[in-house]
């Protein structure tokens, strides 16, 4: 068993010989806290929707993060709108482009958006 000593030197690299490194898929759909006209949503149906866009991702691909953000864009008069957003995280070994899409689409109209933003961008992961 490594020290703290043996630890900060990193002559711990013995007894760790590295975890196996996987080829994955970081998914991320973003969860408007406003309208598309710009008027707050319902605090408890937001939350629902939250819940079911983590519960399917769960379900989907084992797991789902979240965390909050401010979104930047400007509007169609060109006025800067500063929107937070929740960002809801997936990392999976599928694909998860169609789902996420999918999910998307019913948050557009669940949710009376213009448009929801969600990303897909492969990356490589460890488990230590």
């Amino acid at each position: 068993m490594a020290n703290e000593r043996d630890v900060k030197l990193g002559l711990a690299r013995n007894i760790h010989k590295g975890g196996t490194v996987y080829t994955h898929y970081v998914g991320k759909l973003y969860v408007p806290s406003v309208d598309e006209d710009g008027r707050n949503l319902d605090h408890a149906q937001r939350d629902r929707i939250l819940n079911l866009v983590c519960e399917t991702l769960s379900r989907e691909f084992g797991g789902a993060t979240t965390y909050d953000g401010n979104g930047y864009y400007r509007n169609g008069l060109g006025v800067l709108v500063l929107e937070p957003v929740t960002i809801v995280e997936t990392i999976t070994e599928e694909e998860p482009t169609d789902i996420l899409r999918n999910i998307a689409d019913y948050v557009k109209l669940t949710l009376r958006q213009e448009c929801v933003l969600f990303s897909v961008q492969p990356i490589r992961s460890e488990f230590v």
